[in-house]
């Protein structure tokens, strides 16, 4: 299941993916996301998960994403950081 922040704005997006997650869902959200790129230029996505970060790390960086990861516990540090 994948949920939209409430502080989620304009070219910010605040996701919480947890569970599973079946294609229909996930084409949802790269249609949604894309939309925004395409509104905005690019944006700035937050993304609460679990164990999934350390094996998605070296993905993103393939792709040219630029992650920073941080502890539940600096939940508003991370989302100040995305908003800049």
């Amino acid at each position: 299941m994948i949920k939209k922040l409430p502080q989620s704005e304009g070219a910010v997006i605040g996701l919480v993916v947890s569970g599973k997650i079946d294609s229909k869902e996930e084409n949802k959200w790269i249609e949604l996301l894309d939309k925004l790129i395409a509104e905005h230029g690019s944006i700035n996505i937050l993304v609460l998960l679990g164990w999934l970060v350390a094996a998605d790390s070296p993905f993103g960086k393939l792709a040219g994403i630029s992650e920073k990861h941080f502890e539940l516990s600096h939940f508003q540090d991370a989302w100040n950081g995305v908003k800049e």
